[in-house]
């Protein structure tokens, strides 16, 4: 056996394979080429110089196509000239001249359009944030907003100024969309700061004047050293408001959004059987997954059903 494991070790160390040097697959002409660079005089010829990558390449000034890196040699650019515009031939240098004023004209416009319609999307979001803050109806952007700031900005600076306003999208579709991307962002902020903190939990269910059922929840944590209170959700509930039915709400927005019933260490709500119930209770089943959550009644004023010590948002 020692003598067939030594065999074997000296095929193997006499048959090792040399490595392989890696070889150039360019072709010949162009080992070793350095990259050819853009002369003025290839103007007369119809092109310019464009960047693209780390590349200088050819732009043509009529059709405003760019060519490869190789392609910047003269004999390359005439025979484009030819085949492409004949008609151009032999036009003098200021033909071409002011072609190049026009394509660099053309530049700066689109350049100057994306920054316009990036500002007019911030000035759509922030509309759309002050229509959500004040309860208005999503139709009063594009029916008051937009035409009584076009007023405004045509009397006060000029009618220049307020076409600009013009390009801000505030329809109605729009604005809820807008709304509904504020609310998700905002959203993940919360969830994100609460994943790696205490929190505690502050529930109820109410009923509205057409008759929905909705389970509404609020949180409250600490974030910078002072304590802060949001609102967490509010969702319908769609069949009776049990409490395994309410827990099966909580647990599953818990889970989609990767919090931790442990870090959960508080839990508030009214004297309800189905809130506050020690046994079959929403309560009782929160203290199942979460068993340092302490429970603390949510105190009434008068008759009227109104928690003295609901968080503001």
């Amino acid at each position: 056996m020692d003598r067939f494991v030594t065999r074997n070790e000296k095929k193997t160390g006499d048959s090792a394979p040399a490595e392989k040097t890696k070889t150039d697959s360019r072709p010949n002409h162009q080992k070793g080429q350095p990259k050819r660079k853009y002369d003025e005089a290839y103007l007369a010829l119809g092109f310019t110089a464009g960047v693209v990558g780390a590349d200088e390449r050819p732009v043509c000034v009529l059709c405003l196509k760019t060519l490869a890196a190789d392609s910047m040699r003269p004999n390359k650019l005439r025979q484009h000239l030819e085949t492409k515009h004949p008609k151009h031939m032999n036009k003098p240098l200021d033909f071409f001249q002011r072609k190049l004023s026009e394509y660099r004209q053309q530049e700066s416009r689109m350049v100057k359009s994306t920054s316009v319609n990036k500002n007019a999307q911030m000035a759509s979001f922030k509309v759309a944030y002050r229509i959500a803050h004040c309860k208005k109806p999503h139709t009063i952007a594009e029916q008051l907003i937009l035409p009584a700031a076009l007023d405004m900005v045509s009397v006060m600076l000029d009618e220049t100024s307020a076409a600009k306003l013009k390009t801000i999208p505030l329809s109605n579709d729009t604005v809820a969309k807008r709304i509904c991307d504020i609310s998700n962002d905002l959203e993940d902020q919360l969830v994100e700061k609460l994943r790696d903190t205490r929190f505690a939990l502050q529930v109820d269910e109410a009923t509205v004047s057409n008759q929905d059922c909705l389970f509404i929840s609020y949180v409250r944590f600490v974030c910078s050293e002072s304590l802060r209170e949001d609102l967490l959700f509010c969702k319908y509930v769609q069949t009776r408001a049990t409490a395994d039915e309410l827990f099966k709400i909580l647990d599953s927005y818990l889970t989609e959004h990767g919090l931790k019933w442990e870090n959960c260490i508080g839990f508030c709500s009214d004297g309800a059987q189905t809130m506050a119930g020690k046994r079959k209770g929403l309560q009782a089943l929160i203290k199942r997954v979460a068993p340092e959550a302490q429970w603390t009644h949510c105190v009434s004023q008068g008759s009227s059903g109104i928690k003295a010590s609901q968080p503001r948002t």
